[in-house]
């Protein structure tokens, strides 16, 4: 096994220990996870896998996986090809959602990088607000039990301090123009589109708003921090930042995420729509971050990688309305399903490193 698959195998054993009994809820049910090749939602088609495996056939879950494979790569859950409770789907959901029998929906179909969706504008809106009102539509036609909606912390635009860190009732500081707006507007709208369908329809849905998250699977090429510093750290390269370094981040290992927004998912919280999900242990600087991972990387493997050097990138609009500040207020979340991420940033980081070697 390498280390790769390793580990994922561990955060998964770790994620089903924490969402304990409340995956029983999905014993012979049937799960639709829309952009399941991508790196978030890869990790609960293996989750449920793994979880499948404890269980006798009849009570085993189905899963619906849906990609058009535009951002990710095919070969992700090339091991669960041959899995008789596993039913893959290339299809784009901007288009149709057309499923016959579904329980529950984790929506997850999205172009999630600002290298990407600046050059796919159209499509980024697309996935986000057409690709969602057929998610939901279709949750009203089979009268499923519960929706989850993966929205971003990017709706909340570029706070001020006094509201870092950020809450679910903060209304953002956003604009409707500029490079990044495709993405932030567009899952504004998908929050807005599960708020009339709650409202309106009665649809048992909740939106989840993630905080940076990182770990193993993530695209090592698709320009994001934690992956391109630990994509420099293999390569035994210096690492490069293309801005001040000041502005922060807080990050959340994958392991963490996956089992929150599962919790959510199953204990089906009705009392509020929108969760934060992420980790609140430190709000850290872009410099910072690198020089962790330097550390990290020089502990691991025995990096030779030198420093770390600030660069101007290339792409005139690499910064553009990129926020100063991004952390987490998880009051909510913590006192509703009673979670608390648990991996330290540090570990997630070696976790991470040591999955691609």
């Amino acid at each position: 096994m390498s280390n790769y698959s390793k580990i994922i195998e561990e955060d998964c054993a770790h994620i089903i220990k924490r969402v304990g009994s409340s995956l029983d809820c999905l014993k012979n049910k049937s799960l639709l996870i829309t952009g399941a090749n991508g790196f978030l939602c890869s990790y609960f088609v293996d989750v449920i896998n793994k979880w499948n495996k404890s269980l006798e056939p009849s009570n085993r879950c189905f899963v619906h996986a849906i990609d058009n494979f535009s951002s990710s790569k095919k070969t992700r859950l090339k091991h669960l090809i041959n899995e008789n409770e596993i039913k893959f789907y290339n299809t784009d959901v901007s288009k149709s959602v057309n499923i016959n029998d579904v329980d529950y929906i984790i929506h997850g179909a999205s172009i999630a990088s600002p290298s990407i969706y600046r050059i796919y504008p159209l499509e980024t809106l697309d996935a986000n607000v057409a690709g969602t009102r057929n998610v939901l539509k279709l949750a009203i036609l089979k009268k499923v039990t519960n929706v989850v909606i993966m929205s971003s912390s990017e709706v909340y635009g570029d706070p001020d301090n006094n509201n870092i860190p950020t809450n679910e009732q903060y209304n953002g500081n956003v604009s409707c123009e500029g490079p990044r707006a495709c993405y932030d507007e567009s899952k504004r709208i998908a929050e807005t589109l599960a708020y009339v369908y709650k409202t309106k329809y009665k649809l048992a849905v909740n939106t989840i708003r993630p905080f940076n998250v990182f770990g193993p699977g993530q695209n090592l090429d698709d320009k994001r921090l934690v992956p391109d510093c630990i994509k420099s750290v293999l390569n035994n390269s210096d690492i490069e930042i293309f801005s001040d370094g000041k502005s922060t981040r807080s990050f959340c290992y994958v392991s963490d995420a996956v089992s929150a927004i599962l919790l959510l998912l199953l204990k089906q919280p009705k009392e509020f729509l929108a969760f934060n999900v992420g980790n609140d242990e430190i709000e850290i600087t872009m410099k910072e971050l690198a020089d962790l991972v330097l550390e990290v990387g020089k502990r691991v493997i025995k990096s030779n990688t030198n420093k770390v050097i600030f660069k101007k990138s290339f792409d005139v609009h690499y910064n553009t309305d990129s926020p100063k500040r991004r952390s987490p207020d998880l009051s909510r979340i913590k006192s509703t399903i009673t979670w608390n991420p648990i991996v330290s940033l540090e570990k997630g980081i070696e976790r991470t490193i040591k999955s691609y070697l």
